[in-house]
């Protein structure tokens, strides 16, 4: 009880700075009242719902191809030392690329539009999966994969009833992190890139220097970031813990 009151202390305290913040820099930050008053009446455009489910597609097409490979490379490198080190060199470049870069090679190979988003998060992503994975694979215990050896326990049996397991809280720190920072990728990617979505939405907001409807946007990429949280990482948090437990 006492830990959810600190919560509402945090938003309250939020609110506070933004509004002290407003009344120092009122030509550049409107006050929390307008940008929510912006807000409500974002809910009854339907072209904000159709950017919002846009961008919300993306996301999710992009964490999907980034788990993919994350887990599957994560895998196979944290078994195989040879593997590690051919994709060492791979992954130092995408992780040290910046983002900013990957959105305009984005745009040079797929033009302008849903697919440099999509690439994006996948090139930014992918690498972070795959070292968390990688890493969890390298902590499974010794003995007991010497004991699966002995035991010639079958591949698939040893991926479904050993790896996922054990890598289990290496999967929920990856996606966990893959989910929000989808959002600032998929948004960032289409303020440059993209003609529809979120992003580009905060794009012409900012253009036509309409404040009140860019923070109220920002305030947008907040809830879809903690919609994915709740409504997807966390079923797939539960399903991996019993999958552990079980």
């Amino acid at each position: 009880m006492n830990f959810n009151l600190y919560k509402i202390f945090g938003i309250i305290l939020i609110f506070v700075v933004w509004q002290i913040l407003s009344v120092l820099f009122h030509f550049s930050i409107p006050s929390p009242f307008l940008a929510i008053k912006t807000l409500m009446g974002f809910v009854l455009i339907e072209e904000v719902w159709f950017n919002i489910l846009v961008t919300l597609k993306r996301i999710i097409i992009g964490i999907l191809i980034s788990s993919f490979f994350g887990l599957l490379l994560g895998i196979l490198a944290g078994i195989n030392n040879r593997i590690k080190n051919i994709l060492e060199p791979l992954r130092w470049v995408t992780m040290t690329t910046p983002d900013i870069i990957i959105i305009i090679i984005g745009v040079l190979v797929f033009g302008l539009g849903g697919f440099p988003v999509i690439f994006t998060i996948v090139v930014i992503i992918t690498p972070l999966m795959y070292v968390s994975i990688m890493e969890g694979v390298r902590s499974i215990d010794k003995e007991t994969m010497e004991m699966c050896r002995i035991f010639k326990v079958s591949k698939k049996k040893l991926f479904m009833d050993v790896y996922i397991p054990a890598i289990s809280y290496s999967i929920i720190s990856a996606l966990m992190y893959a989910f929000t920072m989808g959002v600032r990728i998929a948004i960032m990617a289409e303020f440059i890139s993209a003609s529809k979505g979120v992003g580009n939405a905060l794009y012409l907001s900012w253009t036509y220097l309409e404040k009140g409807e860019v923070f109220a946007w920002a305030i947008i990429s907040l809830i879809l970031a903690a919609f994915m949280e709740l409504i997807i990482l966390n079923p797939v948090e539960k399903r991996l813990l019993r999958w552990k437990s079980g």
